[in-house]
């Protein structure tokens, strides 16, 4: 996981914004129940699939 925090503030209004950007390398989680996986790995994997739809 590579997350990217981003900050603007803005000179004349003192407004200031602020980003998260989170970046979730997925390769071969794709096969996960498929493969028969069991225990801490599907749970990972709910997880994470959870997080994304969010």
């Amino acid at each position: 996981v590579v997350t990217i925090h981003i900050q603007n503030s803005m000179l004349v209004t003192g407004e200031s914004m602020y980003s998260k950007l989170s970046l979730v390398d997925l390769a071969g989680s794709d096969g996960v129940l498929d493969e028969g996986a069991t225990g801490e790995r599907v749970t990972d994997f709910i997880h994470v699939m959870k997080s994304l739809s969010a």
